[in-house]
C-alpha cells in the first residue's frame, strides 16, 4: 500500500504535551466504485502524551460514484473525522491491537483510509427520488418514460397465480 501521509515526530518527540498540526492536500486511491479524482484536504492535530502520541483530524472533499439505480456519475461530499493512539515502542505491555508509532514517525495511511471508509454510505442516490433504470430496456427512467411492461409473469409461477383466483 502506498504511503499517503507520513508525520515527522522529531519537532514533539521529546516534549510531554507538545503539540503539531498540520494540514496537506492529498491524492487518494480509489475505494471500490467511488472514485477521488479531486485532492481532499487533511488536517492532523498530534499531542505528545507519556506513553506515545494521540492523533485527531478530520479529511473533507468531494467523491465521485454512479448512484446505485440509474447509474448516473454523482459528487457527493466527503467529511471524515479520525482519533488514534499511537504508543512508543518502549511503553507499557502492547495489546495486540495497539499501533506503535515508528522512529522515522507516524504512517497514517491506514488511519485515513479506514475513517473514510467509515464516513461513505451504505448506498449512493443521485436524489432520494430516483427511479433507476427501466429493468427491460435499460432507460434511465428519471430523464425519459418508457413502455415496457413492468410486469412480467414467471412461467414456473402460473399455477400459483390460477390458484390466487
Amino acid at each position: 500500500m502506498e504511503t499517503l501521509l507520513r508525520v515527522d515526530l522529531s519537532t514533539i518527540k521529546e516534549q510531554t504535551g507538545g503539540v503539531l498540526e498540520l494540514s496537506e492536500k492529498l491524492h487518494l486511491p480509489s475505494q471500490g466504485r467511488v472514485d477521488f479524482p479531486e485532492p481532499v484536504t487533511v488536517h492532523v492535530q498530534v499531542n505528545r502524551t507519556n506513553q506515545g502520541y494521540y492523533v485527531s483530524g478530520k479529511i473533507h472533499g468531494r467523491y465521485q460514484v454512479p448512484c446505485d439505480r440509474c447509474l448516473e456519475m454523482i459528487w457527493e461530499p466527503l467529511a471524515a473525522e479520525f482519533a488514534e493512539n499511537f504508543y512508543d515502542r518502549r511503553s507499557r505491555e502492547r495489546e495486540e491491537n495497539d499501533k506503535i508509532a515508528g522512529p522515522e514517525g507516524i504512517d497514517l495511511t491506514p488511519t485515513l483510509l479506514e475513517a473514510i471508509t467509515f464516513a461513505l454510505p451504505m448506498k449512493y442516490l443521485c436524489r432520494t427520488d430516483c427511479r433507476g433504470l427501466c429493468s427491460v430496456c435499460g432507460k434511465n427512467r428519471n430523464l425519459s418514460g418508457c413502455s415496457c411492461s413492468e410486469q412480467k409473469n414467471d412461467p414456473r409461477l402460473a399455477v400459483l397465480a390460477k390458484w390466487k383466483k
